[in-house]
């Protein structure tokens, strides 16, 4: 357990980390978040976090890791950019100044992804066996190592795809011509959900890997269908039928074991009033 009033720092203050922020602030926490650029610092020291500029690996604000309690990781794995090997030197530079300036560090989260497992068909868990074949699943398991052996008190959180707010999946098929029919079951998580585990992952000793995904795996065509319907846009006209790719990621380890409910267990209804 952590001491009272504690220092938390997130490295990566974007689409998760800032709300994050706002929301241990309002629960008087001293949170400290770090940017990539200027025009965001305003927005942290209005928010009651206190910004630091940072641009990891090449550019490390020492003051950023200095005297904290608890370090969340929510920076982005770059692997869909290519830029695995930068995310990769970014946690070894996190851990080194870490080590040099925060002595009294009693916990880190990393923000992890379900992009770890393989697209194949079955159920995946934590406990379940599988080949690193691509360059995405070695990095994310290379970043996941690297946490793991550096800090004792480590909790890596794996989440699904990130919905709500401003993402609805039609939004990112919107300039298609046609859109395919596809029955693969889905497997999102609500940002609402992810910041509720992270700051109970802070307040309790919770420790190990897990899937941060909701309980409900609707099919991917339909939650296309219901977020046009809840943000009042019109998607492509249909196209043909795709065979499925009955791939699920469980989170059942984090209900049973931390007796976790989701506020958002149903995509379908993420953008919902």
């Amino acid at each position: 357990m952590i001491k009272n009033n504690p220092v938390i720092a997130i490295a990566g203050c974007g689409w998760t980390g800032f709300p994050l922020g706002v929301k241990l602030t309002k629960l008087n926490f001293q949170v400290k978040g770090s940017v990539r650029h200027e025009t965001k610092i305003n927005n942290l020291k209005d928010s009651g976090i206190s910004p630091y500029l940072m641009n990891l690996p090449q550019e490390v604000n020492e003051r950023f890791f200095t005297n904290n309690d608890v370090l969340v990781i929510s920076i982005p794995a770059g692997t869909k950019s290519g830029k695995g090997d930068q995310y990769l030197k970014s946690l070894q530079e996190i851990i080194k100044q870490s080590r040099l300036f925060s002595p009294r560090l009693n916990k880190i989260i990393l923000l992890s992804s379900i992009g770890i497992y393989p697209h194949q068909e079955g159920s995946w868990t934590e406990n379940s066996s599988f080949e690193l074949n691509s360059e995405k699943q070695k990095t994310i398991s290379s970043a996941e190592t690297l946490i793991q052996e550096n800090f004792d008190n480590n909790l890596i959180l794996r989440l699904g795809g990130l919905m709500g707010y401003d993402r609805y999946l039609a939004k990112y098929y919107l300039k298609k011509e046609i859109l395919d029919i596809d029955p693969t079951p889905v497997n999102y998580v609500h940002r609402d959900d992810v910041i509720d585990v992270i700051v109970e992952g802070i307040q309790k000793d919770h420790r190990g890997i897990y899937n941060v995904v909701a309980p409900e795996h609707p099919q991917k065509h339909e939650v296309l269908q219901n977020s046009a319907h809840s943000k009042s846009v019109d998607l492509p006209p249909a196209g043909k039928k795709l065979t499925p790719e009955s791939r699920t990621i469980s989170g059942e380890k984090l209900m049973n074991e931390w007796d976790f409910r989701f506020k958002h267990p149903d995509p379908n209804r993420f953008w919902s009033n």
